[in-house]
Formats: structure tokens, C-alpha cells, sequence
């Protein structure tokens, strides 16, 4: 990480690692650099993938996580300084990771707005590594996980994140809901959309390019038609195009089977 924090003492890393992370917080409330370091070491990986997540860009998602774990630098100095506003900090030592993830998302939404432009494509294999750090098992199927990653690079942020706090990280609603600042309700709402939406991106980054002007229609959306996520009118205008054509009714099935595929895995 790009914080001086994160260089600690041989001699202080290893009796720290046993240490749980609200122990680890507390020490670094007062100071403890070495503390702080093994709460970097340990949750790295997790802010930076979350950061990626959210920006699509493994340099904008660095710069996101140094600003994160700066932030929550910063909440632990104002608890050891004594500072009135210390429910930051007291949540930052409850629940650290949660803290640190919730100060990821909004630092890299932060680097969005600062930026002003289209999330770039990048290479998301880049992703599953992150120099000098391990725990990461990139993915068997690298081509499927770049497809994959795409597809979550085209939900809205918001969504990104929601999914990505509840799938991968395994939060519950609840707690995801206090990261996010909305309802435990809207949190399962948003889930559900962008699973849908990511499952229907998916689907349709495999449909071959239309041969003829009368498929367009169905090629362009028929991932969101396997999927079950398109509106009901442009659902009834596709399914009579499929009773015409033999050709899209082809490729349906095999969107099909690569959805029970998914299912499977």
C-alpha cells in the first residue's frame, strides 16, 4: 500500500497475526504502526478487489485504497487524540473490514466523479493479482472471468457494489445497508436487479452478430430474454420474432444451456 503505515517490523508482524482485528484497531488507535501494518496486510486484497469492482481499473482502484485505509488512519488518530467525533472511529475498531470496505466504495466513487469518464475496459485478468500480496487464486476459466467482468463493469456503480458486498464478501443486507447508507430493503431490491442484469450481460456477450436486419432485434436482447429480465412488451415482440425464426431459436438454446451451465457451477 502507499501508506508509510504499512512498513512494519519484522519483529512485530508475526505476533500480531494471531490477534483479532478489533484488538488490532484499538493498537493502532493508539498508535501502534505495526498493528495498523497487519490490519493492511490482512484486508488488502479485499478492499482492492472491491475497488476494482467498483472503478474497473486496477491504478484507479490503488489510488482508491490508499485513500481508504488514509481515511481510516485518520478515524483511529481522532479516537487516540480524544476527538468528540469519535462514532467513526468506535465503528472502525468494531468492525474494521467493514469499515475499510464501506471507506473503499466511497473512495473509488469518489475517483469516478474526480475523473468524469467512462469506466475503461482494462484487462480484468489483472484483477486476480495484486503485487506482494497472496491469497489469490485467479480463475480456471480466464476467458469466462473476463467476459463475467465485463458484464459487472456495465451494471451501475451502485449495483456493482451491492453485489459485490453480498456475493463476494458475503455481507448480509443489513450490514451492507449500514456501508451504503440506504435500507436493508432497497439493499435485497438492488441485489436482485443487478444479478439480473449481470446474468443477462453475460448471456449476451455469447450471441453471435445478426446476419440479417429482421434478427437485430432478438440478437440485441435476447441475453435478457434467457435471462427472464426484459420488460414484458419487448419480451412479447421477441418471442413472436422467435416462432419465425428457426435461426435465433438456435441461438436461445444455447443461451439456455449455458445459463443451467451457470446454475450448475
Amino acid at each position: 500500500m502507499h501508506l508509510e503505515s504499512s512498513v512494519a517490523s519484522p519483529q512485530g508482524l508475526p505476533q500480531l497475526g494471531c490477534l483479532d482485528d478489533a484488538v488490532l484497531a484499538r493498537s493502532a488507535a493508539d498508535g501502534d504502526r505495526d498493528a495498523f501494518a497487519q490490519l493492511d496486510r490482512r484486508h488488502v486484497g479485499a478492499a482492492w478487489r472491491l475497488a476494482c469492482a467498483v472503478v474497473g481499473d486496477p491504478h484507479d482502484a490503488a489510488d482508491a485504497v490508499a485513500d481508504a485505509f488514509s481515511n481510516v488512519l485518520l478515524a483511529l488518530a481522532r479516537r487516540a487524540a480524544g476527538s468528540p467525533e469519535t462514532g467513526d472511529a468506535s465503528l472502525a475498531v468494531a468492525s474494521f473490514r467493514a469499515y475499510l470496505l464501506a471507506a473503499t466504495r466511497n473512495a473509488a466513487v469518489d475517483v469516478i466523479r474526480a475523473r468524469q469518464r467512462v469506466l475503461p475496459s482494462g484487462d480484468p485478468r489483472e484483477w486476480a493479482e495484486l503485487p506482494g500480496s497472496s491469497g489469490y487464486v485467479p480463475p480456471v476459466d480466464t476467458d469466462g472471468w473476463a467476459v463475467m467482468a465485463a458484464a459487472l463493469a456495465g451494471l451501475p456503480e451502485r449495483w456493482r457494489s451491492v453485489l459485490w458486498l453480498t456475493e463476494v464478501e458475503e455481507y448480509s443486507a443489513r450490514e451492507v445497508a449500514g456501508m451504503l447508507g440506504i435500507m436493508p430493503n432497497h439493499v435485497h431490491q438492488l441485489a436482485c436487479r443487478a444479478r439480473a442484469a449481470l446474468l443477462a450481460g453475460y448471456l449476451q456477450a455469447h450471441v453471435p452478430p445478426a446476419t440479417t436486419p429482421e434478427c437485430s432485434f432478438s440478437i440485441d436482447h435476447l441475453g435478457a430474454y434467457v435471462s427472464a429480465s426484459m420488460p414484458p412488451g419487448a419480451q412479447t415482440r421477441l418471442a413472436g420474432h422467435l416462432s419465425q425464426c428457426a435461426g435465433c431459436r438456435e441461438r436461445k438454446a444455447a443461451l439456455h444451456d449455458l445459463r443451467t451451465s451457470l446454475a450448475r457451477s
